[in-house]
């Protein structure tokens, strides 16, 4: 089972002033995938795109879903979806938040 996500895009570019040409080279991306995002349901979405069109828009990534939440709440609703994927697949929800692997320590050289 699937759930379409569509993108607010053009509105905010609209309302922005930008063509979708101007978004494209602002954010580096190619003007047909902007024209796709506008017009069509992706099958597959690059949320490496979607951070590039919000920061050349200048919104948070969350206005181009339309979710209108305040900064503090993104973390949550996200982790809402991740639990609600991880159950949708049948896999256990993690139970705490993963924490930062330690970086190696260098060696010194002997001398």
């Amino acid at each position: 089972m699937t759930t379409p996500i569509t993108l607010q895009l053009r509105p905010l570019r609209l309302e922005a002033g930008l063509s979708q040409q101007e978004l494209g080279r602002r954010a580096n991306v190619r003007q047909a995938t902007i024209s796709t995002l506008e017009t069509r349901t992706p099958e597959l979405l690059d949320l490496a795109v979607v951070a590039r069109l919000a920061k050349a828009l200048r919104v948070h990534p969350s206005k181009l879903f339309g979710w209108d939440l305040a900064p503090e709440s993104t973390a949550l609703a996200v982790l809402n979806l991740l639990h609600q994927a991880h159950a949708l697949a049948g896999a256990e929800a993690p139970t705490d938040t993963p924490t930062p692997k330690a970086k190696p320590r260098r060696r010194r050289k002997a001398r």
